[in-house]
């Protein structure tokens, strides 16, 4: 199973974005941060957390990006 992050990245090149020159994962390569020539995009995971409680037990983690 892909990692939520990768899910959004296959979909949002899939998208053929023109305005987005690339997409990274996590974090940003330190020799972007002074390319001012190109758009890029940083997906993150935003939350990952127990869910779908029962039995005092999580059956579940809900993911966001």
């Amino acid at each position: 199973m892909l990692l939520p992050v990768s899910q959004v990245a296959s979909l949002v090149n899939s998208l053929n974005l023109t305005w987005v020159d690339k997409v990274y994962l996590n974090e940003i390569p330190k020799e972007e941060p002074d390319n001012t020539d190109s758009t890029v995009m940083l997906l993150q995971e935003t939350d990952s957390s127990p869910a779908y409680l029962a039995n005092s037990t999580f059956k579940g983690v809900a993911m966001g990006v």
